[in-house]
């Protein structure tokens, strides 16, 4: 079922554990949206092997309209310019088994310290990792693009 997103902010704060810097961010632009979350995954950014809040929401939206200008309106609204770029290779072969496809695009913000990058698969298989790490490869639903929403905010270890 389609609808507005029902995941309110404080809800998706202590969706995977801790509260995130990184998820006001998400939750700010998936509010603007109407997705079929998949799942999320995030770091508060305390941890021995990493300083800086990250999170990331994996979700489909219909191809029509498109989602590019969609996804770039909403991050506008939260202070970042997406513009197109090449898909970067380690995230793609991790995120997508079919890198190589044509159906694949990106978009990234650098706002300071924090970063916005937004990934669309429009055709082939998505391996979306959840919290936890656990991947599981899914289908590009015919009709719609997954989209792989990742903000990453400054190190936690700045004053």
């Amino acid at each position: 079922m389609r609808g507005k997103w029902l995941w309110p902010a404080p809800v998706l704060l202590l969706a995977t554990g801790c509260a995130n810097a990184a998820k006001p961010v998400t939750a700010s632009v998936l509010d603007q949206l109407t997705p079929n979350i998949w799942c999320d995954n995030g770091d508060s950014g305390y941890g021995m092997d990493n300083d800086r809040p990250w999170h990331e929401v994996t979700f489909t939206l219909p191809l029509v309209p498109d989602p590019e200008p969609v996804l770039r309106d909403a991050a506008a609204r939260v202070g970042f310019r997406l513009e197109p770029v090449d898909p970067n290779p380690y995230r793609v072969q991790n995120a997508f088994q079919d890198p190589g496809h044509p159906g694949l695009s990106k978009l990234a913000a650098h706002d300071g310290a924090r970063e916005l990058s937004v990934y669309f698969a429009r055709t082939g298989v998505a391996r979306i990792t959840c919290q936890g790490g656990t991947s599981h490869p899914r289908n590009v639903p015919p009709g719609e693009v997954v989209v792989l929403l990742s903000v990453s905010m400054p190190s936690t270890l700045q004053a």
